[in-house]
């Protein structure tokens, strides 16, 4: 349905206007939902029922991922039809297209009993993907510490022309500009952490803490 919107949004829009669009999925965030007909396919085995509640730390996770991976496998389908709507609306040569998430998800990778995302700070679901199409810029990898702060800045530095200290509207800066972050704060619903390149500190709502390498 997101995805229809969307192309119908490209068909009516007024072509003479620049546009601002975000297409929000929540197939990934949600794969358990939906029953046992949906996201069942192409990778088997995967769970029919997901019983989140009873999963332990000897849990099997291969039905979890694979159910998990069918809802990332059906998201790169409407993700290549997005980027084809914008092709044959002769749209990418002036068009940023950015490709994040909120979060991970993880499946007790650890062994540790961390399942799903909200869970725990670990890298399993503090990573997220960042791809960015950026017309007229040499395809590049950069690798250095970064949070989706800095989407809004990049944007409205690079895109948009606004000289104001990107202190004034966000927490982030441009993710092209080379720098080193010390840390950043990343919450959940009644914690939240301190996360450092190599460290993380998680404050529980007591005033306790916990401090993972």
């Amino acid at each position: 349905r997101v995805t229809k919107l969307f192309s119908k949004f490209l068909n009516t829009r007024n072509s003479k206007k620049p546009f601002f669009s975000f297409v929000f999925y929540d197939a990934v965030h949600n794969y358990c939902e939906g029953g046992s007909k949906q996201n069942m396919s192409p990778f088997t085995p995967a769970i029919a029922q997901c019983q989140r509640f009873a999963l332990t730390t000897k849990t099997d996770p291969t039905p979890y991922i694979n159910r998990y991976d069918n809802a990332a496998h059906f998201l790169d389908q409407q993700a290549a039809i997005v980027l084809q709507q914008l092709r044959a609306h002769n749209l990418m040569r002036n068009t940023i297209v950015v490709i994040t998430a909120d979060h991970g998800e993880q499946h007790n990778d650890q062994h540790l009993g961390y399942w799903s995302h909200a869970s725990a700070y670990t890298p399993y679901q503090l990573h997220v993907p960042m791809l960015i199409y950026w017309p007229g810029m040499t395809p590049k990898d950069y690798n250095y510490f970064a949070t989706n702060y800095d989407v809004a800045p990049t944007i409205m530095q690079r895109a948009l022309g606004c000289n104001s200290n990107p202190k004034a509207y966000s927490t982030g800066s441009s993710l092209f500009d080379p720098r080193k972050i010390p840390f950043f704060v990343a919450g959940s619903y009644t914690d939240y952490a301190i996360v450092t390149p190599h460290q993380v500190t998680r404050i529980y709502p007591g005033g306790d803490y916990a401090i993972y390498g």
